[in-house]
């Protein structure tokens, strides 16, 4: 039976779901949804692609071209999202989607071919897995037993927070708390925020997969705020952020406390905390919340010529520009923000 590989087209967003979902190697952000929220938000060119023998999916592969002048252009697997790279039953299979997009890359005029694999499996590619680290903790059966699975310190963070009563936390059916929150966080950390009309394209594409949870004071207003997805048997807290005064008040570990809570109410056993970069903040804050922590393993096919695409901001070359954004009045980043954030994929 021979196999052929054809673009992905609307009608095909069901089955593809399908064998995403039946996939052991398949994940939230293979998902087709993708496809239409990062098209629409960002305008970025899809090349989705089916493998089938006899009419049946044996394989699919989520692909973006992202070009600009001042970041990158490549062919990616899948941007803005943490996961991704083809997948295919057999060896043949992957091996002539991995020629596809080699040959896309070509036609398309990019750089580079980035999957980003959850387990290396191309030796002739380039393999970086030093830059970004997966965080998972396994889900107690209960409030309580959740509390006393967070290690010591920041149990006792969690701890003066309930005591204190100060705050409340609630789901969310809007994003506009939640935008708030993550715009200072992002300017804070000296980062390019993505526009709003992203994240009301992932509400409205995946709804009941995406949760938003948000903390308050007792004025109401906004300490911290993250948006979760539900996939298999995992919440994944995905994009947070928080007001300056946040992490001195410890609001976040309650936050990420209640998030558990409330994805085991609902038969979840795994949180995912999201990845991290090697030595930064949010690396060393999730180490300490006991999780396991495993390397994300993401392959390049390089361009004759080219070099990896290094845009990590812990790169000394991008401390200026970091120690501008963070000064930024957080009306001029929030405008700004999005023209930058939607090639930083």
């Amino acid at each position: 039976m021979s196999l052929t590989l054809r673009p992905f087209g609307e009608a095909d967003a069901e089955c593809w779901d399908a064998f995403v979902r039946a996939f052991p190697e398949g994940t939230f952000f293979h998902l087709a949804g993708w496809r239409q929220v990062i098209a629409e938000a960002f305008g970025h060119r899809e090349h989705y692609t089916i493998a089938e023998r006899s009419g049946q999916i044996v394989g699919v592969m989520p692909l973006f071209h992202l070009k600009s002048h001042l970041f990158a252009n490549g062919l990616i697997s899948v941007p803005f999202c943490v996961y991704g790279g083809p997948l295919a039953l057999d060896e043949e299979t992957r091996k002539a989607l991995d020629d596809h997009a080699v040959a896309l890359m070509g036609q398309v005029g990019a750089d580079f071919v980035e999957f980003r694999s959850r387990v290396p499996s191309r030796a002739d590619w380039v393999c970086r897995d030093d830059l970004y680290f997966d965080f998972r903790k396994p889900i107690a059966e209960d409030a309580d037993a959740i509390l006393k699975s967070i290690p010591r310190k920041q149990r006792a963070v969690v701890r003066k927070v309930i005591d204190a009563g100060e705050v409340s936390d609630a789901v969310e059916d809007n994003i506009d708390n939640f935008y708030r929150a993550y715009a200072e966080g992002v300017r804070d950390h000296g980062t390019p925020i993505f526009g709003k009309r992203y994240f009301q394209k992932i509400v409205d594409v995946f709804g009941d997969a995406v949760e938003i949870r948000t903390v308050k004071d007792a004025d109401g207003r906004v300490l911290n705020s993250v948006m979760s997805f539900y996939y298999g048997d995992e919440i994944h807290l995905y994009y947070a952020g928080g007001a300056p005064d946040a992490k001195r008040r410890g609001t976040v570990h309650y936050l990420y406390w209640r998030a558990m809570c409330g994805a085991r109410e609902k038969g979840y056993s795994v949180c995912n905390f999201g990845r991290s970069k090697a030595g930064s903040g949010g690396y060393d804050m999730k180490s300490h919340w006991k999780c396991d922590v495993a390397p994300l393993t993401y392959e390049f096919r390089l361009k004759e010529g080219k070099t990896l695409p290094d845009f990590n901001p812990l790169n000394p070359k991008y401390r200026l520009q970091i120690a501008i954004w963070r000064r930024l009045p957080l009306p001029v980043a929030n405008l700004v923000g999005p023209f930058v954030a939607r090639n930083l994929g």
